[in-house]
């Protein structure tokens, strides 16, 4: 099935009830299914003026059609004025109004929404990994497809949560200059703000143990490194600049290998099959003027016949000149195809065992992170990764601004499910087959 991103809903559709929903759903259109998800980030903080708001991303974009303002609320009234058509989300805005301003925010933060007393529940799972429990967790799932967040009820960890009437992680900063809003930083830890009995603060770096005795995440940042070395000595040889007109093209045929299951296991071999991929391409739209051409041998006649054959042909002639060049541009490039195709293999690769290193040094958390065996099975959980991590560096000067980078991968470790397959590898509505 396709499943398409979209901004805005104007109607609403049979399938679903989209003003009262408060889980991910589809909506169904002919053949195409909508995957809608409901996590929504919270923008909050001070203005300029010192007066505390929150709000959605939304305020970054275009002002509200019935007030001509940004969405940007201050109170329950602004809350309604804007979100009264989602109540799930309103609510949740409504309790940030209430339990944020505890953590005296000096700024403006993008945080997501972890928890509240709804999103709470107690639970005792039958089994996990296959091993029979009788323990009890308290839990959230802040997305429900997603992952499971578990932790014992008399830890640490249990006893904040459990008192906390809100959770969120807060990882991006904003600052206001000359009038434009600009990101800081995209970290911050809990030190930063006012401890708080109402709000429990989550931060993956500071909130999580280091296994620093660890030899295996020793040895996979050797192995990065000798990864690294051989994917620059590759680049020196690349014709970056011969690739650079088929960017688009080299990364759709790549996004094909990953739907096939594949991912340049064999550069060289990826790389015929991409100057073939690109030939099929190319043969598709001439046959299309031939078809054309075609249309008009039967249909017209006269000098409307014959100017319109002669477009065609110059069209036809256009094209296959086009898909010769094309061809032979890319057979002269085929080496440096060949290693550009290696160097990502490798940075993908050097990514997955940065994430098993970050793995690795986060595990034996008293936070524990899980996904049902099945939807059919949801007191089966199996342990799984973490969404994922966010490496950032913070600039020096209003030059350098900061950077992130988000490493997130799209399988889970020791064969488990990772957060990717969690999300979007799930079936429809009334459907036995997973979606891709």
């Amino acid at each position: 099935m396709k499943i398409k991103s979209i901004k805005h809903l104007s109607e609403k559709f049979e399938e679903c009830d989209i003003t009262t929903s408060t889980e991910n759903f589809y909506i169904n259109t002919g053949s195409v299914s909508f995957l809608i998800h409901n996590s929504p980030a919270i923008v909050a903080g001070v203005d300029v003026n010192g007066r505390f708001f929150v709000g959605t991303k939304s305020i970054f974009g275009k002002k509200d059609e019935v007030t001509g303002k940004r969405k940007i609320c201050y109170n329950a009234e602004d809350v309604n004025t804007y979100y009264r058509a989602q109540p799930g989300l309103a609510e949740k805005l409504n309790l940030a109004l209430e339990y944020l301003p505890s953590l005296n925010l000096t700024g403006i933060y993008q945080m997501d929404y972890m928890f509240d007393n709804r999103i709470k529940d107690e639970f005792t799972p039958n089994t996990i990994d296959g091993i029979a429990n009788e323990n009890k967790f308290m839990t959230f799932r802040p997305n429900p497809s997603g992952i499971i967040y578990a932790v014992y009820p008399d830890s640490p960890y249990g006893q904040q949560i459990i008192n906390s009437k809100i959770g969120v992680a807060i990882h991006i900063e904003y600052v206001v200059k000359n009038g434009i809003l600009k990101v800081k930083k995209y970290t911050s830890s809990p030190e930063e703000f006012s401890p708080s009995k109402t709000v429990f603060l989550f931060n993956i770096l500071t909130n999580k143990p280091k296994n620093v005795k660890s030899q295996f995440g020793k040895l996979l940042l050797r192995d990065v490194n000798k990864k690294k070395n051989t994917a620059l000595r590759l680049a020196n040889s690349v014709d970056f600049s011969g690739l650079a007109n088929y960017t688009a093209e080299l990364k759709t045929y790549i996004n094909t290998e990953v739907r096939l299951g594949r991912f340049l296991e064999d550069p060289k071999l990826s790389a015929n099959e991409f100057i073939n991929y690109m030939t099929i391409k190319h043969k598709k739209e001439l046959g299309i003027v031939d078809k054309e051409i075609e249309s008009i041998e039967k249909e017209e006649e006269g000098k409307k016949k014959d100017n319109s054959m002669a477009r065609k042909l110059k069209k036809k002639k256009d094209k296959t000149e086009k898909m010769n060049k094309v061809i032979a541009e890319l057979k002269a490039l085929k080496p440096s195809i060949q290693k550009a195709f290696q160097i990502t293999r490798i940075i993908a690769v050097l990514k997955n065992s940065l994430i098993k290193i970050f793995n690795e040094i986060t595990k034996n958390d008293l936070l524990g992170t899980y996904v049902p065996k099945s939807d059919k099975e949801p007191n089966e959980w199996m342990t799984t990764v973490p969404e994922g991590f966010a490496l950032s560096r913070v600039g020096s000067n209003e030059d350098d601004p900061p950077v992130i980078t988000k490493m997130v991968t799209r399988v889970g470790d020791e064969g488990k499910p990772g957060f990717s397959q969690i999300n979007f590898r799930r079936p429809t509505p009334g459907s036995t087959n997973p979606t891709a």
